[in-house]
């Protein structure tokens, strides 16, 4: 078990490191702040829309996991069961969608982190490209003092008007 929890884990983190700079596929470029404010938009519409999404697969696997407790499953009160309900059995039939359930909540949570994470980076890049007016920037900078070319820890102030 042990060991396939490992590669699971290692095969969610190779994916994530392959779908880890998705501007490069979508717009052809390598870094982030090269992208246009209405490339950012719409990026930042579609990783919200995609949150959504992930939310909705969780959810559904959350409805899939508590129906087995709130509704049980029992295909010998249908008058004509499946042949496949037949060849499975009710208890195998209960643990597949169990094992399901537990699927699409794992696989929502792992979406919503990822597109979390996503919308975070987008948001801070375009509150950095492209500041609101009235906006107040504070950042650590080093500022050389002419004299002794010596340099001296300090901060920036920027103010977007």
């Amino acid at each position: 078990m042990k060991k396939a929890i490992i590669i699971l884990f290692l095969l969610v983190w190779d994916y994530a490191s392959l779908e880890g700079q998705w501007y490069v596929k979508k717009y052809n470029v390598t870094d982030i702040n090269a992208l246009s404010k209405e490339q950012i938009q719409e990026s930042l519409k579609v990783t919200k829309s995609n949150i959504w999404v992930s939310t909705g697969v969780a959810l559904l696997g959350g409805i899939m996991l508590s129906m087995e407790y709130l509704v049980p499953y029992d295909y010998e009160s249908d008058e004509n069961p499946t042949i496949i309900e037949q060849l499975l059995g009710e208890e195998n039939i209960n643990n597949g969608m169990k094992i399901a359930g537990a699927g699409l909540i794992a696989g929502g949570l792992i979406g919503i982190l990822v597109y979390f994470d996503r919308y975070s980076k987008i948001k801070s890049t375009f509150n950095m490209n492209f500041p609101s007016s009235g906006s107040l920037k504070l950042s650590p900078a080093l500022v050389m003092e002419r004299s002794s070319q010596s340099v001296i820890p300090g901060f920036t102030l920027t103010f977007h008007f």
